[in-house]
């Protein structure tokens, strides 16, 4: 058996739709000896049948035939490599607002976020606010560590400008100041996702470029894990393998986990024993804190694991079904006032469920944590509120003060985000105790 031993970070790609995402993933797992010759040529051929040949590096991540054909991502997708330093999960995310909620599930799970723009592209989608919103989700998953990428500067109207490229930061920075990011802290790389420059090895068409690399940046990371909380694990995924049985994947965000460990799923109610823990098909008989992994369960079928559900360990705060919570929100581009009774999606780790508001208790300060107003009649835009929500369906959710990455939301409308908050207490099912 093999054990763990390197840290493992989940680093999130976004931008909006044809910025270049899926192209640097795989030129970039390519260069790094992920993905061999024969495979790429492979790609190529069949991208060319299809007249999207320029989408070869893309196919490493995008699989779906719907993804080749259209030559977007529609889901997330994954893939995994290590070096002498670290364990990276590269997760590339779709752009478009149409498969928000996929890219809101892999982006739960994300360590770090790499934002994709390109130098002729981004004004507009400046001004449509769609880079805003990807920082905002960013910031309301609690990701505070953010790389971005320049892409594309093989262009035939950019030519590996240094001026286009300077002039390109310069709106990113104040882009990343609005969404309350420190521009000092975040690295902006000049890449070519097409010819591969800038990703692993520095470029010479760039001799202006003195910082690092793609692969410099990322082998650098390091994340600060809480390691002494209970186990939970958000499930991202779960499908049924031939002779093995049902294989539940996600991340471990807090604890550890054993082969032969007797784990809870909530809100499910369900006690089952783990069989084996894989990566990336090599068994394992631990899984630490922050690693993808996937877990055979014995006795659990796909008809009750699903993803959203949540793991723990049934002897040390099991997670449970709740029937409410309070909720601190910031509303940030509500359209219309709402009252009680309005039923927005709530994006809680990996889950996406349905919620109607209950009760909206105060209007507050967020600096101050004052009460401005007791029991207002209207949600309104731009205010922050203490709200309490029951969720429709069966939810398990944790507060934010005990298990903070776990406790963040997002409040959505229509694929629209309403606001982004995080989960005060909780009503556990059965009982009338909070949490």
């Amino acid at each position: 058996m093999n054990e763990l031993v390197k840290q493992s970070v989940a680093i999130a790609f976004i931008g909006y739709s044809k910025s270049g995402k899926s192209t640097i993933c795989g030129h970039f797992l390519y260069q790094m000896g992920d993905l061999d010759e024969k495979q790429l040529e492979k790609y190529e051929l069949l991208a060319n049948q299809i007249n999207q040949g320029s989408s070869k590096y893309a196919w490493h991540f995008d699989k779906l035939k719907l993804e080749r054909e259209r030559g977007h991502s529609v889901n997330w997708n994954v893939r995994h490599y290590q070096n002498d330093n670290i364990e990276l999960n590269l997760l590339d995310t779709p752009g478009r607002r149409h498969y928000i909620k996929n890219r809101l599930t892999a982006l739960s799970q994300a360590d770090v976020a790499v934002l994709v723009v390109d130098p002729l592209g981004y004004k507009d989608h400046l001004t449509e606010g769609t880079l805003a919103e990807h920082l905002l989700i960013c910031r309301a998953f609690g990701i505070e560590q953010i790389i971005v990428l320049v892409n594309k500067m093989d262009d035939e109207d950019v030519q590996y400008s240094e001026t286009i490229f300077c002039e390109t930061k310069t709106d990113l920075i104040k882009l990343l100041k609005q969404a309350k990011y420190n521009p000092k802290k975040v690295s902006i790389i000049p890449t070519s996702g097409w010819e591969g420059e800038n990703l692993v090895a520095k470029t010479k068409k760039m001799g202006w470029w003195k910082g690092q690399t793609l692969n410099e940046k990322l082998s650098s990371l390091r994340i600060k894990r809480k390691m002494d909380l209970p186990l939970r694990i958000p499930i991202l995924d779960v499908y049924r393998i031939s002779g093995v049985g049902s294989v539940a994947v996600g991340k471990i965000a807090t604890g550890q986990v054993s082969e032969g460990q007797q784990i809870a799923i909530a809100p499910i109610g369900v006690v089952p024993n783990i069989k084996t823990i894989e990566r990336y098909y090599k068994n394992y008989k631990n899984g630490e804190c922050g690693s993808l992994i996937g877990i055979n369960i014995k006795g659990v079928g796909l008809k009750l694991a699903k993803k959203g559900l949540m793991i723990g360990d049934p002897k040390n705060d099991p997670p449970c079904q709740i029937t409410q919570f309070t909720a601190q929100i910031t509303l940030v581009n509500l359209q219309m006032r709402k009252k009680v009774g309005y039923c927005p999606v709530i994006d809680c780790h990996t889950s996406h469920i349905p919620c109607k508001l209950f009760r909206i208790v105060s209007k507050i300060d967020p600096k101050t944590k004052e009460v401005i107003e007791k029991s207002p009649k209207y949600l309104v835009n731009q205010d922050t509120v203490v709200v309490i929500f029951k969720p429709i369906v069966p939810m398990s959710a944790e507060t934010f003060y005990k298990y903070p990455k776990l406790g963040r939301i997002l409040v959505r409308n229509n694929n629209i985000i309403e606001a982004t908050g995080f989960i005060i207490s909780t009503i556990k099912k059965d009982s009338d105790s909070q949490n």
